[in-house]
């Protein structure tokens, strides 16, 4: 039987003794215990839903040359449709007032699409190695930044 670890290896069938070999565990042991695995990393695509609205999130590397650079984290959500003005001018003059003047807090882009949908698209650049932990962190800073700007589309966009 042959016990390892990154830098060791113990062959515990060959006639060393059994002294010799049991006297070695406990380092094996403390060596294996003191070997942290790999950090997980956030994930390349992901999708949840947050404050009533579903986004789709994707990050990518990006590099400098041949060094990795940072890595983008990008989120789009489609807030809601723009109501007609038949439907509610108030509602459609208010979000286009909202889209004209300066928006608060995010970062984020927003466009209406040829269904006069509103869109949110945010880019966010993170560290190198963009951790499952600080992905978290990150998109927890990202979502409480857009919070002040999808607070002022709360009741004027119908929602898909």
């Amino acid at each position: 039987m042959l016990l390892t670890t990154p830098n060791d290896a113990v062959d515990v069938s060959q006639d060393i003794g059994l002294s010799t070999a049991l006297d070695k565990i406990p380092g094996l042991v403390k060596r294996l215990a003191s070997t942290t695995p790999p950090p997980r990393l956030f994930p390349k695509n992901f999708s949840f839903r947050w404050a009533g609205y579903d986004f789709v999130g994707s990050t990518a590397t990006i590099m400098a040359g041949a060094t990795l650079a940072g890595t983008t984290l990008a989120l789009t959500a489609v807030l809601g449709r723009l109501p007609f003005s038949a439907e509610n001018l108030e509602s459609r003059r208010t979000v286009k007032n909202v889209l004209s003047g300066p928006m608060q807090g995010g970062g984020a882009h927003y466009t209406l699409d040829k269904n006069d949908s509103l869109c949110l698209r945010s880019e966010t650049l993170c560290e190198k190695d963009l951790t499952l932990e600080a992905g978290v962190h990150a998109l927890a800073v990202i979502l409480l930044q857009l919070r002040p700007a999808l607070q002022q589309f709360d009741g004027l966009l119908i929602k898909a």
